[in-house]
């Protein structure tokens, strides 16, 4: 079998062939083929690999009047967990959390009603009416 040779230039050095690149600058082929395409390599060129707008999309957060550049900042620096601060920037709950990515999820409304109260569950139903969860029927 016969494999394509894509001839490319690094540094002004022309290779035969993007595996000879990779194995004379001692780095795996797919490192090479991202240089390749990423424009942030301008050195390397190939007329083979199209060049690929990479960047990293940082998306801004707030916390009561505080930007933060990632969720991963915020989350360290307030010490709540990543899964915490996604909860809370989607809760409205919590106001002063802010994205303009994740929207605001409305509270549940309530599955249950005694006497005209509104209840989430049936172990609410019980800790507030004072009978057993299991005397209710779900209807």
């Amino acid at each position: 079998m016969v494999t394509a040779r894509y001839p490319c230039t690094i540094n002004g050095v022309h290779h035969e062939s993007g595996y000879a690149a990779a194995k004379t600058l001692e780095m795996r082929v797919n490192s090479l083929r991202y240089h390749l395409r990423a424009s942030d390599y301008p050195e390397y060129t190939s007329r083979y690999h199209a060049r690929k707008e990479h960047r990293k999309h940082f998306i801004p957060y707030t916390v009561a009047g505080v930007e933060y550049a990632s969720i991963t900042d915020a989350s360290k620096k307030l010490g709540v967990s990543v899964y915490g601060m996604e909860r809370r920037l989607a809760s409205t709950d919590y106001p002063n959390y802010i994205c303009a990515v994740i929207p605001r999820k409305s509270p549940p409304s309530p599955k249950y009603s005694v006497r005209g109260k509104p209840y989430k569950t049936l172990q609410e139903i019980a800790d507030k009416e004072g009978a057993a969860g299991r005397e209710f029927n779900r209807k």
